[in-house]
């Protein structure tokens, strides 16, 4: 259980108990410091691409100033806007625009 509270570890294994999420996959704000090191900040949402990660902050929500979703870019659609996938209420290929519609951000998009 040393590594489950860990910025810098991605996995938590636990031989001897039912495995559980690491620290870093439990929350938004925990992958996005984790990620913060290993992955690109891209300046537009429109510049995602399939494998890439996009995050919101959800109005009144959990935190102030970080993220509090975390989606991942599956796809894109005719109209050009990137298809995402997530599970807090099991949503696949969704456009994110229509995702940005429903909350004022902000909105983080990160390349892979």
């Amino acid at each position: 259980m040393r590594n489950r509270g860990n910025d810098n570890v991605w996995y938590y294994r636990c031989n001897s108990c039912t495995p559980r999420h690491s620290y870093t996959w439990g929350g938004a704000g925990n992958w996005q410091r984790f990620a913060s090191r290993r992955v690109h900040l891209l300046r537009y949402m429109t510049d995602l691409l399939i494998s890439d990660v996009a995050q919101m902050g959800i109005d009144n929500y959990n935190s102030l100033y970080g993220p509090d979703h975390t989606m991942m870019v599956t796809g894109r659609n005719s109209a050009g806007w990137a298809l995402v996938s997530y599970h807090t209420d099991d949503t696949r290929n969704k456009p994110l625009n229509l995702v940005m519609r429903t909350t004022h951000g902000p909105f983080w998009a990160f390349r892979t």
